[in-house]
């Protein structure tokens, strides 16, 4: 067919032709369509990217944003989250420094609901529902969704292990400390939170478990392991065997103080 029988039609898109006869067809020529749609996704890509860019670097303040980041942030909605409550986390502290407390907990509501990692921010909100609106029990649930994020940061747990203590939720905080536990990573973490499960299955009248939980972390050759095996033991009317470990405890050569095990010694012979 010659070309002079060709029509481009619809920006050269579409093409018509026609035929010897005097027949007229329409045909799509997808390669320039494709390389238009191409194009036209390129530039509103880049224009979203630039928006990012202009939005947090100038508009919220982000320093550390960069045009590769913000290349990165419509394709990572979680980070884009992120950086939002961090913002608004930001803005709280602000507005607490200016004793604006309203706005302060607006701002620290949206930072927890945007970025439940944030344990600080966790911490604050629930210090607002506690001490502020005297909702422990809501306090406890804004802790327990950052919980698993926060599982390493010691004064998170004893922030949440206190509360649930307050509320007399020990089952509640005996199931947390297990799983806290079974997270846990950091040696000294680690032993604080035996100690505390150990210590409240003593509470409980539950010496098994609580001497199991000494022995499961490698606590028994402490000095507050030992002292935690001759209450548990004393408490059962072994006496005998109470003063052993703790004149073991006495016995043993480490620089850590000795005085608990003395004031154990002093308070059960009391």
């Amino acid at each position: 067919m010659k070309e002079e029988n060709q029509y481009p039609a619809l920006l050269g898109l579409l093409q018509r032709r026609v035929s010897e006869e005097g027949e007229w067809t329409l045909e799509v020529r997808w390669r320039r369509v494709f390389a238009v749609l191409v194009a036209v996704v390129a530039l509103l890509w880049a224009c979203w990217v630039g928006f990012v860019f202009v939005f947090f670097k100038y508009a919220r303040g982000f320093d550390d944003m960069t045009v590769w980041k913000a290349v990165k942030y419509p394709t990572n909605a979680a980070l884009v989250r992120e950086k939002t409550g961090d913002y608004a986390a930001e803005k709280a502290r602000e507005y607490m420094q200016k004793g604006d407390w309203e706005n302060a907990f607006v701002s620290l509501h949206l930072a927890h609901t945007r970025n439940p990692k944030n344990a600080k921010t966790a911490q604050r909100l629930a210090e607002f529902y506690s001490a502020g609106f005297g909702k422990p029990e809501t306090a406890v649930l804004v802790l327990e969704q950052t919980l698993f994020f926060a599982k390493n940061d010691p004064d998170f747990v004893k922030t949440y292990a206190l509360l649930l203590a307050r509320l007399g939720e020990d089952e509640k905080l005996a199931a947390a400390l297990r799983k806290l536990l079974s997270y846990s990573d950091d040696r000294a973490l680690t032993v604080n939170l035996a100690f505390t499960l150990s210590k409240l299955y003593a509470a409980h009248g539950e010496y098994k478990k609580s001497n199991e939980c000494l022995r499961k972390y490698g606590l028994t050759d402490a000095l507050d392991g030992m002292e935690i095996l001759a209450r548990n033991d004393w408490a059962q009317g072994w006496e005998a065997e109470a003063l052993k470990t703790l004149e073991t405890a006495l016995n043993k050569k480490t620089q850590q103080s000795k005085l608990g095990i003395y004031a154990t010694l002093v308070e059960l012979f009391c």
